[in-house]
């Protein structure tokens, strides 16, 4: 179908999309091509392992996973637009975080400053990359840490708000963790 034509300007998106698609239409992060039985699993594009004739992701999981988990709660017609609308959440969420930690100047200032930031732009147009979902959600993490440091005045008993607040911050390191399990090593 003609209608259904997404391009991809990399082999990762467009192995991201397929993989994103699939798992919010079916559940599942595999499926099965049975001429890579007969070449022995050689046959298999980028970013797809084969075993035994089943093709599965190679790139970073959580971006399927939580890209196809929204598609599967919406469509699959609303894939391509979730970088950008995570990209815009992560403005709001750096201008909250700033704006906690230097005022209110300062948050405008840089909230500004990152909305026309190169990479910050350029990658938020290519809708398959993991890079800007992991840095909003590590910035959503850090403003819900900085908000439970800051609320918690004396020390309570039951401080259900700092606690919440620490349980969204863990929540969303969690996600950047695996949206690029390879950044856990300098997050740490």
């Amino acid at each position: 179908q003609k209608n259904n034509f997404i391009k991809w300007s990399s082999p990762d998106e467009a192995a991201n999309y397929n993989f994103t698609k699939l798992y919010a239409q079916a559940g599942r992060l595999s499926f099965f091509e049975k001429y890579n039985l007969v070449s022995l699993d050689i046959m298999h594009p980028r970013s797809y392992r084969s075993d035994y004739g089943w093709l599965k992701p190679v790139s970073f999981i959580g971006l399927i996973l939580i890209y196809g988990k929204i598609a599967g709660l919406t469509s699959y017609k609303i894939i391509p637009f979730l970088t950008p609308f995570f990209a815009a959440i992560g403005i709001i969420f750096y201008y909250l975080l700033v704006k906690e930690i230097f005022g209110k100047r300062n948050a405008l200032l840089s909230a500004l400053l990152l909305a026309g930031f190169p990479p910050y732009i350029y990658y938020s147009a290519h809708s398959m990359f993991h890079n800007v979902l992991f840095v909003v959600l590590l910035i959503i993490s850090l403003y819900f840490i900085a908000i439970s440091v800051k609320k918690r005045g004396a020390p309570r008993s039951r401080d259900w708000p700092g606690m919440i607040f620490a349980a969204l911050s863990g929540a969303g390191l969690g996600l950047a963790i695996i949206t690029r399990a390879s950044e856990l090593i300098w997050l740490i």
